[in-house]
């Protein structure tokens, strides 16, 4: 396990979601006034985040490119974006952290981070389906019972979001969000 030695200028967590608060616990100390960066997929990861350190300092980001991490790397085979958002009130700096992100690899600022994650979420279901079967995603998505299999969750998905009160937000490369729940409820 890595242990922060200094403050960062921003940190971005890059663990799975049940590590954050153990990591931003122990390194409470270096992260004070600092831009915190929730990568999970998770959409309540920032919530985790604020529990700990406060809202001020904590932004969001859902990823839509293939990635692997560990302590001070992060390796992209498939070239993708980076959506960053203020999951709390406006902080004042997110977009420095754009910009500074924006350095390494295409990085947009989003005003609805939480729609862009479960929009995110709905749309990737098959991953899910892929790891439940050991099947790759691609296979996953042409495979004839998970194909629809699929479609049924992202069209319960959407239905159990909208309940909810969020409003789903259209992400690069795919269709707009109205045209995907639209052929979802057909």
């Amino acid at each position: 396990q890595t242990r922060m030695t200094e403050r960062p200028d921003v940190c971005l967590l890059s663990m799975e979601v049940q590590d954050i608060m153990p990591m931003l616990q122990q390194s409470k100390a270096f992260l004070s006034d600092v831009p915190v960066v929730t990568l999970q997929d998770n959409p309540h990861a920032a919530e985790l985040a604020a529990s700990v350190l406060g809202k001020r300092y904590i932004l969001s980001a859902a990823t839509l490119f293939g990635a692997s991490l560990w302590p001070g790397h992060v390796s992209y085979p498939v070239a993708g974006a980076l959506l960053v958002g203020e999951p709390f009130d406006s902080t004042g700096f997110a977009e420095s952290v754009v910009t500074l992100l924006g350095r390494i690899m295409p990085t947009t600022y989003v005003d609805n981070i939480h729609g862009a994650q479960w929009t995110k979420l709905v749309t990737t279901v098959q991953h899910s389906l892929a790891a439940a079967t050991g099947l790759t995603a691609k296979e996953a998505a042409e495979h004839p019972i998970l194909r629809p299999l699929s479609v049924v969750l992202m069209k319960e998905a959407t239905d159990v979001i909208k309940t909810a009160g969020i409003q789903l937000t259209s992400l690069p490369g795919l269709p707009p969000v109205n045209k995907i729940v639209s052929v979802l409820h057909m």
